[in-house]
């Protein structure tokens, strides 16, 4: 009897521990928010995760690690300050990194399991066109889901980016 006393207190004590120190620790994200056709579209970015941004009168973009966000103000891994409004465009990946790679993969394996076949079948190893054509689809269509993956977002007056504090 005397444990499972023990033991209720104690959950209680954890329960409050975890709500309180919840609470206290909080999260911030840096959140790009614009319409397009009627429908709001909000992309987040926490901390430590990459973010590729190109900034005002420069021609190449940068990619680093967010270490810290307030108001207006992120902090990079090589502890430079970054203003919101010196953010010219942000890059970012939508779908999977290797979704892109699955089309390669296929492509390849398409004519290598095309030249074991006609091994098999005993006929010398040609090159014929349409395996070719084939292979050649699944390539080009791997380089325009990578590049259908890659959101360029610049930022205008109608796109909002802002810094918001999440409290649990």
């Amino acid at each position: 009897m005397l444990i499972q006393v023990s033991l209720e207190y104690f959950l209680k004590i954890i329960i409050v521990l975890f709500f309180c120190c919840n609470s206290i620790i909080s999260q911030n994200s840096l959140q790009i928010i614009y319409q397009r056709f009627g429908k709001t579209k909000t992309f987040e970015f926490y901390e430590n995760d990459k973010l590729k941004f190109k900034l005002n009168g420069e021609l190449f973009s940068h990619k680093y690690k967010l270490i810290a966000m307030q108001d207006s103000v992120i902090m990079l891994e090589n502890n430079q300050e970054i203003h919101l409004n010196q953010i010219k465009a942000v890059s970012f990946k939508n779908l999977p990194q290797n979704f892109h790679r699955y089309f390669f993969i296929a492509g390849t394996l398409f004519y290598a399991l095309n030249i074991a076949n006609s091994n098999f079948q005993g006929e010398t190893t040609t090159i014929y066109e349409r395996p070719v054509y084939i292979t050649g689809a699944f390539f080009a269509a791997g380089i325009l889901v990578y590049e259908l993956n890659i959101k360029h977002i610049r930022i205008t007056k109608n796109k909002i980016i802002r810094v918001v504090e999440r409290a649990h």
